[in-house]
């Protein structure tokens, strides 16, 4: 009995190893040149109004978004400190999905890789990563300006509002370019489609303007969203998550 049982060890432990060593060898094949990297930029102005004065900033955020054949991985958002708004370092959770795959692997942080969610990918998006962002042009806006630069590779469109409410942005600016037309991440389809070229960079402003609601003075703000191709940070983790996707499909 005691033979079978140590029979079976030496398969499990020797099944252990081939898993092991096939996991890094993995790793070591992955070379960070076959990985691209994407950044999303955002800023978002935060004004506090308390007993009649008024307090603003901003603040900005960068999504990391990196793929690999047809695995993509998001370095979303870290937490903030509720006593001043810092980003807390380490606190960055993960995302992994395969293309075209409806669902994919949610990560609360780097340290345990074991630990995962399987979580719908647009609902996903839509909540950590701005995927609801809305770009469209809609009949409240007319085009003010459009700039062609470059030969016609870029494109600036200045949009205002027909209406003048407080609530709303003055006026909205769109940025696209030609050599983003391979990246797969998107702004807005529906632009991309129509202009045969990317938007990389959407602006949201708002002028400084009275306020009825407030009773006093708000000042300039702005939102703004951009995407910008980066050489790969050659992030180990990263590679680790690209590992072992390709591993577990094969």
């Amino acid at each position: 009995m005691r033979s079978i049982t140590n029979a079976r060890n030496k398969v499990a432990l020797a099944t252990l190893f081939s898993i092991i060593c096939s996991y890094n060898y993995s790793c070591s094949k992955l070379k960070g040149k076959n990985i691209s990297q994407l950044n999303l930029m955002v800023n978002y102005p935060i004004t506090v109004i308390d007993k009649g004065k008024i307090t603003f900033f901003n603040l900005t955020d960068t999504i990391y978004i990196f793929y690999y054949k047809d695995f993509i991985v998001y370095k979303l958002k870290p937490q903030r400190s509720l006593e001043n708004n810092e980003k807390i370092k380490g606190t960055e959770s993960y995302f992994c999905y395969e293309k075209d795959n409806k669902y994919g692997l949610f990560f609360k942080n780097s340290y345990n890789k074991h630990d995962s969610i399987k979580l719908p990918v647009d609902s996903l998006l839509t909540k950590e990563a701005f995927k609801s962002a809305n770009f469209e042009v809609n009949n409240n806006l007319y085009l003010h300006e459009a700039v062609e630069e470059n030969n016609k590779k870029e494109l600036l469109e200045k949009y205002y509002f027909k209406i003048k409410n407080e609530n709303l942005y003055d006026s909205i600016y769109y940025y696209y370019s030609s050599s983003f037309k391979n990246i797969e991440y998107s702004l807005s389809k529906t632009l991309d489609s129509a202009k045969h070229l990317k938007l990389y960079k959407a602006r949201l402003m708002y002028n400084q303007k009275f306020s009825t609601q407030h009773n006093l003075m708000m000042p300039k703000r702005e939102y703004s969203f951009e995407i910008k191709e980066v050489p790969f940070s050659n992030d180990s983790i990263i590679k680790q998550f690209f590992s072992r996707m390709e591993l577990y499909k094969e």
